[in-house]
């Protein structure tokens, strides 16, 4: 499908744009219903387990849901920038987006990173404006995927992935490498005391301040963002 976007122009003017985006669902239907990707019962339980037993949080929240859906395929989202490298413009970066399947692990690696979407840097005018508009028909691919699933399978989005510079970059969270408070997660932080995050054995340190979903939206995020 494609997504109505606005862009910044070479000029610095601002303009429509009309962008290609690949849908979660979309290729997932194509994998297994064209390509026959199949993937092992014993690998799908050998994760699910592990996450089970180390008591993860997103498993216990999911426990319930995996036990009804059945077979359930854990997926990964990722986010990131990268040097264009052309001759004329070295310095041009563009911002991609891409799906994976945790545990489908050719033997060559890009065979199972999915590009969902993609954007030259400078075209984009804020992340909320450019971005958040793909975001959101991404996400709402995700949700059919977990909500309707193809065939007998269902999909879960177990990993949101991407460097520092990325999720400060979508979220402009508060926290952040060059703050004292350094850590989106928790109240980790620069300064001496029990929450340095150079201290690992305090027990009252910063691993009893790890924040949920809700602090984390309340406590890090603009207030003046759109949801």
């Amino acid at each position: 499908m494609q997504v109505k976007v606005p862009i910044r122009l070479s000029d610095g003017s601002v303009s429509a744009g009309k962008y290609p985006v690949q849908l979660p669902f979309d290729i997932l239907q194509f994998l297994i219903c064209d390509c026959n990707l199949n993937i092992d019962g014993r690998l799908l339980d050998q994760y699910w387990g592990h996450l089970d037993n180390v008591s993860d949080d997103w498993a216990l929240t999911t426990e319930e849901y995996r036990a009804t859906a059945g077979v359930v395929w854990p997926l990964g989202f990722y986010g990131d920038e990268a040097a264009i490298g052309l001759i004329n413009a070295p310095t041009n970066k563009i911002l991609g987006l891409y799906m994976n399947i945790v545990v489908f692990r050719p033997t060559s690696t890009r065979m199972g990173r999915y590009l969902l979407f993609s954007i030259e840097s400078d075209k984009v005018v804020s992340p909320e404006e450019t971005i958040f508009p793909v975001v959101d028909v991404i996400t709402a691919s995700f949700n059919k995927l977990t909500e309707q699933g193809i065939g007998h399978i269902r999909f879960l989005l177990s990993e949101i992935r991407g460097d520092q510079v990325f999720f400060r970059y979508l979220f402009q969270r508060r926290s952040w490498w060059k703050h004292t408070e350094v850590c989106f997660r928790c109240k980790a932080d620069s300064k001496c005391g029990s929450l340095n995050y150079c201290i690992y054995d305090s027990p009252d340190g910063w691993r009893t301040t790890l924040r949920s979903t809700a602090e984390f939206l309340v406590d890090q995020l603009p207030q003046n963002r759109p949801e």
